[in-house]
């Protein structure tokens, strides 16, 4: 967060705080696109320090490929979305690998096959953490002899924000899994629920061309949990995500460490 000005960190620190407080503990659905950039961004904050957990529902469609698959899945702190994506890439792998391959020996070799978007709605709330750190706002400046020990709001914001004492802390893994994978095409056949432990394929082991299948859908996917939801007026869509890019300095909503985690899932 040094990459911020004052004005800015200040305005993150006020919606992290405002979020804290206003995200039950109990699933709830909410709509992303309804909050600022600012709150965009303190959502994100507050994901990866393990406080709050989401759920988010992707659809991922390949050119040339009939249908597209649904998944949803739920994350917290900054190793959990890539947890929660591994499984989904397997997937992703074991279905479409030779449409893949076929793709690379093509001439549209460089471009990235896949589509992939949110779909409808997601759904936070407070995780055990997110409860303490919530009611720890309320304590403005504890006594001296208790200071090393009790929490306060201001500890709260430089945990989140990574400012002050709390810059180099180390990183909350969290947790995440995949919840739901649904083939479009099989309308009469019923969803299939993602088992507690799914078996795990190391991508990274898979060679080349699977490490070619990672990197060209990971940024499809960040991509689509930072931005609006697709809707049929994809000009639309792209002009307000200009318009959000334009109207802040805000860095982007997923940080170099996850993105380092995520491309060397294995």
């Amino acid at each position: 967060m040094s990459d911020l000005g004052f004005d800015q960190l200040d305005a993150v620190a006020e919606a992290v705080a405002s979020l804290l407080r206003s995200i039950p503990e109990r699933w709830t659905t909410f709509d992303e696109d309804a909050l600022t950039a600012v709150e965009q961004r303190a959502l994100f904050l507050l994901v990866a320090a393990g406080l709050v957990e989401r759920r988010f529902a992707l659809r991922v469609e390949m050119a040339g490929q009939p249908g597209a698959i649904d998944a949803s899945a739920s994350a917290t702190g900054e190793r959990g979305l890539a947890e929660a994506l591994e499984p989904l890439l397997a997937e992703l792998w074991t279905r479409w690998s030779d449409a893949f391959k076929s793709w690379k020996s093509g001439e549209a070799a460089d471009a990235s096959p896949f589509r992939v978007s949110r779909d409808g709605s997601g759904e936070w709330r407070l995780t055990e953490h997110g409860v303490m750190a919530r009611a720890d706002l309320d304590v403005e400046t504890p006594s001296e002899g208790a200071s090393a020990f009790v929490g306060c709001r201001q500890r709260t914001l430089d945990f989140v924000l990574r400012t002050g004492r709390q810059r180099h802390r180390p990183a909350v893994d969290g947790a995440g899994r995949l919840i739901r994978l649904a083939d479009v095409r099989a309308e009469a056949a019923p969803e299939q629920t993602a088992p507690a432990a799914p078996t795990q394929v190391s991508l990274a082991n898979a060679g080349e061309i699977a490490a070619a299948f990672r990197d060209a859908l990971l940024p499809e996917i960040v991509e689509a949990l930072q931005s609006q939801r697709h809707t049929d007026d994809a000009n639309a869509n792209a002009q307000a995500h200009d318009e959000t890019d334009a109207d802040t300095e805000l860095p982007p909503s997923l940080s170099e460490n996850q993105i380092t985690i995520m491309r060397t899932m294995a």
